[in-house]
């Protein structure tokens, strides 16, 4: 069910400590689910964009902090998508 979320590593401890999980065994649990956090992210990303296409970078971020994700990870994730955004939109185009 944890995967289908798009939630980062620290929203899920937040979560997990506010259901009274202590606080190692929270730590441990995100350390479990750590494989699929890029994929959440970009879930997450994917999700923002086709609500609000057109958003700036900057407020999606914002957006995606409150999710619980990290600002590093976030940012490696905006920037790789930029990178390659205009060469799926030609992808698009060619269909």
């Amino acid at each position: 069910a944890l995967e289908k979320k798009a939630i980062g590593p620290l929203r899920l401890m937040r979560d997990l400590i506010k259901q009274g999980i202590d606080p190692d065994l929270a730590r441990e649990i995100v350390a479990q689910t750590e494989e699929g956090h890029d994929e959440r992210l970009q879930r997450a990303i994917a999700k923002l964009e086709a609500t609000r296409p057109g958003e700036r970078a900057d407020r999606l971020a914002r957006r995606l902090v409150t999710q619980g994700f990290t600002a590093g990870a976030i940012a490696r994730a905006l920037r790789e998508r930029a990178a390659r955004g205009p060469v799926l939109e030609e992808f698009e185009e060619l269909r």
